[in-house]
């Protein structure tokens, strides 16, 4: 379900494009396969990744994550206005 989700993104689509959200993504769809060592390698991808990343703190990288994605959005659209 999860996983489904984080593909409907529309708005916050770069998310996707997240190192740590990435991992995630691949994590929840080893967990459709029934390989135990595919889901445990992919988990530890996405755990490595977040303690790369920020410590472990999930909050820290969800916030992060969103907050470069509000920021990349509005510097597209402020340079498409500056074009103009």
């Amino acid at each position: 379900m999860l996983k489904t989700e984080l593909c409907s993104l529309a708005v916050f689509r770069q998310l996707l494009d997240d190192k740590v959200v990435s991992a995630l993504a691949d994590y929840l769809e080893s967990l459709k396969n029934a390989d135990t060592d595919c889901s445990v390698s992919a988990y530890g991808e996405f755990v490595s990744r977040l303690y790369s990343v920020n410590g472990g703190n999930t909050a820290a990288q969800a916030v992060n994550a969103v907050c470069d994605s509000f920021y990349d959005m509005f510097s597209s659209i402020e340079d498409e206005m500056m074009k103009q």
